[in-house]
């Protein structure tokens, strides 16, 4: 008998002190999720790279973007040809 009302005590202080400490509040996905950047096509590899990890060259006024400095470079041969 003593073990069963011990039982609904514990239970009880359980309940009472998750109630005051509050349940955990679930994730709102929507809310401060991360970084969000552009991507961009490597136009030697065609790979697809996000604008801020991308290797970047301005040739003849346009902005291209590479996965790579060698890339960049195989580009910027091409072009002298």
């Amino acid at each position: 008998m003593r073990l069963i009302i011990l039982a609904i005590l514990l239970y009880l202080l359980y309940r009472v002190l998750r109630s005051y400490l509050g349940k955990a509040k679930p994730l709102d996905r929507r809310q401060g999720g991360g970084e969000v950047s552009d991507m961009v096509q490597d136009p030697v590899c065609k790979t697809f790279i996000h604008v801020r990890d991308a290797e970047k060259r301005v040739i003849n006024g346009q902005t291209y973007y590479f996965c790579s400095k060698e890339c960049a470079e195989r580009f910027l041969l091409e072009q002298k040809r």
